[in-house]
């Protein structure tokens, strides 16, 4: 009596896209591949927006992603199969790409930058979201890309850290320790401080310059952070330890969107899988013991925000304005946006590149979330699924909420989930052609 045949064997009877190449079966490459594929995500959350050094920005991962740019097309042409059955690339971000960097032609221009600079963000995006799904996540391969992407969090939490103690000590002018380097006139500023609340207290915002993408990114990282298991006891301790961290920056970075973020993505996760209805509870005892604690000592002031109207409603009535006057069907082109974003994802998108755009929303918004479908091959899987249908939810959610489209979290999150889902897929198929074509075992008594 045998056992099941392994993945190797399934992938070999089933689904001939997925017979290794020999430049893919060769060790060396592939670990060169995973070595970019770590870098990015190792230094996407470096990235400080708003921050310039002799005018040019403070972009680290740019230089590994142009780097990884031969390595990716050797990987694409040796197993193109790995690109093509990622349908939301093909029908959905491919032809999104292709359409506004056409637009380019009609861009209106704008002041708050050159189109090129918006094509050169897009074509990050594309890379990044690419260099993870030819990377094939299956489930041991996505456990490592969630070990990387939550150490990637580690130097913006100690930033973080610096930041709290700057709050409640004040030895510093402004809230970020490389203030020096903002770009005059790029933020507001308030007291010597850009996120000023209340009480001399400024928001949390590490390495990002900006509280809301840098909250949000960490509830991502906090919703991966479920999928990790350690075995040894002070490995957990250390996860628990990180997990209270980052709930506690969140909560410190004073944004209405991360939290209602936080709170959808653990509600379906919860849903899904009952034991991660700890972290649930934990959020909201953090939370509880963050605002008694500010109340005891006068300082309440500083949630003022949640519950003001911070300024988006009057911009969105602006936007549909300038919507009326533009192009629906073609769009206006790429960089056409006034201020990068209108602070929502569909009217940036339809503005920029009309029925196209819309389109592409669409599919970010409905195609990913399939995975509830999906049948699921294993225990670890059905696990792994579980989290990554919170993640999305959180993550579409906050696109819609606030746009930040153009940075490369969300799209290094996505990559991976559909990579992972890609994988599993075709995995399934192999299982199902492998009982079409296997006779019936017959029972010997």
């Amino acid at each position: 009596m045998t056992g099941p045949p392994s993945r190797a064997v399934l992938e070999s009877m089933g689904d001939a896209s997925l017979s290794a190449s020999p430049w893919l079966a060769n060790r060396g490459l592939t670990f060169v591949y995973d070595l970019f594929v770590d870098g990015i995500i190792l230094t996407g959350p470096l990235v400080v927006y708003g921050v310039s050094v002799g005018g040019i920005s403070l972009r680290f991962s740019r230089l590994l992603i142009v780097l990884a740019i031969p390595i990716l097309l050797l990987r694409v042409f040796t197993k193109p199969s790995l690109l093509l059955r990622d349908r939301f690339l093909v029908y959905g971000l491919a032809p999104y790409f292709a359409y506004t960097s056409i637009s380019t032609l009609w861009s209106l221009k704008v002041e708050t930058g050159a189109w090129e600079q918006r094509v050169g963000g897009l074509y990050e995006i594309v890379i990044v979201y690419t260099l993870l799904i030819v990377a094939d996540l299956d489930t041991g391969r996505f456990r490592r890309f969630v070990q990387m992407y939550l150490c990637s969090a580690i130097i913006p939490m100690l930033v973080s850290v610096w930041q709290l103690a700057n709050n409640l000590y004040q030895f510093s002018p402004t809230e970020l320790p490389f203030g020096q380097l903002v770009i005059p006139g790029h933020y507001e500023e308030l007291e010597g401080r850009y996120f000023l609340v209340g009480e001399g207290f400024s928001r949390i915002s590490a390495t990002f310059a900006e509280p809301v993408i840098f909250s949000n990114f960490l509830c991502s990282v906090l919703l991966l952070s479920l999928l990790l298991h350690p075995a040894s006891r002070g490995r957990r301790a250390a996860l628990r330890l990180f997990q209270l961290a980052a709930l506690i920056i969140i909560v410190l970075g004073v944004s209405k969107l991360s939290l209602i973020s936080l709170t959808i993505g653990l509600v379906v996760i919860v849903s899904k899988q009952k034991r991660a209805a700890s972290l649930l509870a934990a959020f909201v005892l953090v939370f509880s013991a963050i605002f008694v604690l500010l109340s005891y000592y006068g300082l309440v002031t500083v949630f003022d925000r949640l519950l003001s109207e911070s300024g988006h409603y009057e911009l969105l009535m602006e936007t549909l304005k300038a919507m009326k006057h533009s192009d629906l069907i073609l769009g206006q082109g790429i960089g056409s946006v006034p201020f990068g974003s209108f602070h929502c994802f569909v009217l940036s998108r339809v503005y920029e590149s009309g029925v196209i755009g819309l389109i592409f929303v669409g599919f970010v918004t409905a195609f990913p979330l399939q995975m509830l479908l999906q049948t699921s091959t294993s225990v670890k899987s059905r696990e792994i699924k579980a989290v990554c249908v919170g993640i999305l939810c959180a993550v579409v959610f906050g696109l819609h909420a606030y746009d930040f489209f153009i940075h490369l979290w969300p799209w290094t999150v996505m990559g991976a989930i559909m990579s992972f889902y890609n994988s599993e897929s075709a995995l399934g198929r192999a299982t199902r052609r492998r009982r079409q074509v296997s006779p019936p075992v017959a029972v010997s008594t």
